[in-house]
């Protein structure tokens, strides 16, 4: 009995240590935002005049001429109004999931849905592929350089900024890595 008791407590042990095994954890790597009704929000989008001034940076950066900038906006409203019905078509989508997971349909109807979105998404990316090649092609090669130079940089702040964030698995984040102390 006692045998037992001593098993039981090791085996317990083993179960609840990893929840500690990463030191001082501080919480969520992001402050929660909810609203009224208590919800967590995805943070907002960039206002108007933040998009602008975004917009303004990287044509300056490019040292776009006022003719690029004509077609380039051409090409955005183009794009955003190709790009309009498949982002409706998902967010139908994704409320039809949440009804069919409310209503607790078949596995089946589900999988079918997440189908849907999954070739919604990949059509999603042909566009924003598609309209990104009709961008290049308005650039010189200057310019083409300095736009891949401006990728670069951003692949490594999305890298730095989102290497030790946890990825979700079945709603639960572990907690981050111990945080490295300065030698």
């Amino acid at each position: 009995m006692k045998y037992k008791s001593i098993v039981m407590a090791i085996l317990m042990l083993g179960i609840i240590s990893p929840c500690f095994a990463y030191g001082d954890f501080d919480g969520p790597l992001q402050p929660e935002i909810k609203d009224s009704k208590g919800k967590v929000q995805r943070p907002q989008k960039p206002s108007k005049e933040e998009m602008e001034r975004r917009r303004a940076e990287f044509d300056k950066r490019l040292n776009l001429s006022e003719e690029q900038k004509v077609k380039a906006k051409q090409l955005r409203e183009q794009g955003q109004k190709q790009m309009k019905p498949v982002m409706d078509a998902m967010e139908a989508k994704r409320k039809e999931l949440k009804a069919s997971k409310a209503a607790k349909s078949s596995q089946d109807e589900i999988k079918k849905i997440h189908s849907d979105m999954k070739e919604l998404d990949k059509k999603a990316h042909q566009l924003r592929m598609n309209n990104m090649k009709e961008f290049e092609a308005i650039l010189n090669q200057n310019q083409l350089n300095e736009l891949n130079k401006m990728k670069e940089e951003g692949r490594k702040k999305f890298n730095s900024e989102h290497k030790n964030k946890p990825i979700q698995r079945f709603g639960i984040n572990p907690p981050p890595p111990p945080k490295e102390e300065a030698k």
